[in-house]
């Protein structure tokens, strides 16, 4: 035994209990025991044969000390398991929840439980002076022992929290040994001061200081393995002997500086029940309760959490794609994906109905347009008017012919509004323009519809007062409105209106309302409002300068959209394409067969995330533009409504990050743009502002400008005049720049 001083730890206990004393005044179990009332304790005196103050021999029971390695063993396996599984877990909840698991392994099951059964495996009997031999009985105070628990599970988690980390290593395994350490220490001498019996119990402190030191080293040797756990199942029972053996090493050298003597009052107070003897069964039982959850938990992770986890990894790569595919989907939403047909109006008219699109092809009546520029040059020497209606049947477009009339008449009122021969007017209808029989080419012409709306230089509604052939209901411009398809294409057509370079190339996009009705009200109808009437004039002074129309109750009327204080209400809820009905839907998504199909809605998502994007782009130029008239205003409105209301106009069960993915990517490529700027001015641009110059590079790099200038590719004059198409201006004039749609 050292020779430095014996601290008793009765005094000790005494400065403990006045501590709690203060912490516990109202409880009578938290209060030392009255003077006049009976002592609470296990026994009543010294066992025969005792004296008082005597050294008292510690024994050992060596079934309960290998059973107590035993547990430290399991205990220390169930800790390292989900150890190893703690560094796969991505969601932040379920890796507390797994920490906590492993801290009650590593803290309770591993130490804790350890340290109790070893503490029942002692048997105190033989003095030292009196020789007795009958064995004194030992008690523990539950609330000590409880709390001793809570020490190691809370050191424990803490860490093993440590020990996780993937940055600066070293120091982290120093820092997480020293908490253990700590924790172990703490553990198992309050673990003491729950004893209770006719004995006090005296400590070497030069022992307790080595015990401390033991207890460090042996923290940093289960900390390497809990920082590192072996991945294999024949290692890991290896590093769980090995932990158990530095636990057990850490408790038994631990006890070396207790010295038990006898007293016949021992230590007699209690925090809130009575002393009681613990069998070791309990600390067993514990121990094994929760290695059981330890290893439900890890068998609920690979089960549940893993799969979780792997569907957040593959999420967050869906969402990188997402971000580096969004240039490619800017690009392909002003491509043809598949030819533009087009049908010469004095064809469509002589057909007296609407023809499907491969009766057309076969019969050669249709005009393919392979690219934007073909469209333009088409669009010099007359005109292409793009026909947006609702289907009146769930097989026919219009089989009564009530849409065919009308649009008819829109295309003689615009050949009177615009001066233009029959022959240089052509049209776009869907059924007759888009191919019904083949899914794929069907899908590449969907994919290409903003590239047609934008080709064509009138986009005209028609939605005349009629009833559906199949349902009887009233179809009107309100019954369009409501339609998925119908919306789809006036997105686009507003997206093409801020997608154009220079706005007084854009006819006006000044809304009037519309009735319960169905039809459209006259601007002139409207009160007059004193700062927009010039421009309302200005704006609607001639049918001829309009692009959108609305063919209603047999006359062709200007549909346009934005109204002097921005977007008009009656015309908001065409933006919320996602919103529509939808005949797939409505059938359940399966066909007549009962065969399974995909819902239309999915078919568009990639085709208006790059009209998203576009859109984006040309905000941002149209911020930096100084001047802008209240056309520009409104698409501003336009623009700002889109992005606050992403999330519902773009519904993440369609699009996922997609949108997100979006905004990230024009981000990335602003600062790049920037970055380039910086690099090739100098010091110009130091101050942090993207200027025009920026803007302008990011909208060359993504491709949006809708018709780029290619004369390679463009329709020459020999081959319009095969389709009997001729010049409509003198070939000495400039040609005008391409009008397009809105």
């Amino acid at each position: 035994m050292c020779c430095l001083p014996h601290v008793s730890c009765r005094s000790l206990r005494r400065v403990a209990a006045a501590v709690i004393v203060v912490l516990f005044p109202v409880a009578e179990s938290g209060a030392l025991p009255k003077t006049n009332s009976p002592e609470r304790r296990l026994w009543q005196e010294l066992p025969p044969g005792y004296v008082e103050g005597e050294v008292v021999d510690m024994h050992f029971d060596g079934m309960l000390v290998l059973l107590s390695a035993f547990v430290s063993l399991i205990g220390a396996f169930a800790a390292l398991t989900t150890s190893a599984y703690l560094r796969l877990v991505q969601s932040t909840k379920w890796y507390y929840i797994m920490l906590l698991q492993c801290g009650l392994g590593l803290g309770i099951s591993t130490v804790w439980a350890m340290h109790f059964v070893a503490m029942r495996s002692v048997h105190l009997w033989g003095g030292s002076e009196s020789g007795g031999a009958q064995e004194i009985s030992m008690g523990f105070d539950k609330a000590i022992t409880s709390f001793s628990a809570l020490i190691g599970w809370m050191f424990s988690t803490m860490a093993v929290h440590l020990a996780q980390g993937t940055s600066r290593t070293g120091h982290r395994l120093a820092l997480s040994s020293v908490i253990l350490a700590a924790g172990i220490f703490s553990l198992h001498y309050v673990g003491l001061l729950a004893e209770r019996g006719p004995f006090i119990i005296h400590y070497d402190v030069g022992m307790v200081l080595m015990t401390l030191v033991v207890a460090l080293i042996c923290s940093m040797g289960t900390m390497a393995l809990f920082q590192h756990p072996p991945k294999s199942t024949k290692w890991r029972v290896a590093g769980a002997w090995l932990v158990a053996a530095l636990v057990c090493s850490m408790h038994y050298i631990a006890l070396l500086p207790l010295t038990h003597k006898t007293h016949a009052s021992g230590w007699t107070w209690s925090v809130i029940w009575e002393a009681a003897e613990v069998r070791a069964e309990v600390p067993i039982i514990v121990s094994l309760l929760l290695d059981v959850l330890l290893m439900t938990g890890n068998a609920f992770y690979l089960e549940v959490i893993q799969v979780l986890d792997k569907a957040a990894r593959e999420r967050e790569l869906q969402h990188g794609d997402f971000v580096s595919g969004t240039k490619r989907l800017m690009k392909r939403c002003r491509q043809m994906q598949f030819p533009m047909a087009v049908l010469r109006a004095i064809d469509f008219m002589k057909l007296g109905k609407i023809v499907q699109h491969e009766c057309l092809r076969d019969r050669k009546l249709l005009v393919m347009l392979d690219t934007p520029v073909a469209a333009a040059k088409l669009r010099r020497k007359g005109c292409i008017i793009f026909f947006s209606h609702q289907w009146l049947s769930a097989d026919l477009p219009d089989p009564a012919g009530h849409h065919f009339d009308n649009m008819t008449r829109a295309i003689q009122a615009i050949a009177r509004s615009q001066r233009l021969k029959t022959e240089n007017i052509f049209v776009w209808v869907d059924y007759s323009c888009i191919p019904q029989r083949s899914t794929e080419q069907q899908q590449l012409a969907v994919n290409s519809l903003p590239a047609y709306v934008a080709a064509c230089s009138e986009f005209v509604v028609i939605a005349p007062q009629v009833l559906h052939a199949s349902t009887k209901a009233p179809c009107n411009f309100t019954s369009y409105a409501s339609r998925f398809w119908c919306r789809l294409e006036v997105f686009c057509a507003l997206m093409s209106a801020m997608a154009q370079e220079q706005a007084q190339h854009i006819s006006s996009l000044m809304a009037s309302g519309v009735s319960s009705a169905g039809t459209i009200n006259s601007m002139s109808n409207e009160s007059p409002n004193k700062e927009s009437d010039v421009s309302l004039e200005d704006d609607l002074c001639d049918l001829s300068k309009q692009s959108m129309y609305m063919v209603c109750e047999g006359k062709l009327q200007p549909l346009v959209f934005l109204g002097p204080h921005g977007l008009k209400e009656d015309f908001a809820e065409l933006l919320n394409v996602y919103g529509g009905r939808l005949g797939c839907c409505q059938r359940g998504h399966k066909t007549e067969s009962g065969e399974e199909i995909l819902c239309d809605k999915a078919r568009v998502v990639e085709t208006l995330t790059g009209l998203y994007g576009t859109m984006v782009v040309r905000l941002l130029k149209l911020r930096k533009e100084r001047e802008g008239g209240r056309l520009q205003r409104g698409f501003l409105q336009l623009g700002d409504m889109l992005i606050q209301q992403r999330e519902a106009l773009f519904p993440a069960e369609y699009f996922s990050t997609r949108i997100q993915a979006v905004h990230e990517f024009l981000s990335q490529e602003l600062c790049q743009s920037k970055t380039r700027k910086v690099r090739s001015n100098g010091s110009e641009g130091t101050n942090g502002s993207l200027t025009m110059s920026d803007v302008d590079l990011l909208l060359q790099e993504l491709g949006a400008v809708i018709v780029p200038e290619d004369s390679s590719v463009a329709l020459s004059d020999a081959v319009l005049g095969s389709c009997g198409i001729g010049p409509w201006r003198g070939d000495e004039e400039d040609p005008q720049e391409p009008r397009m749609l809105i």
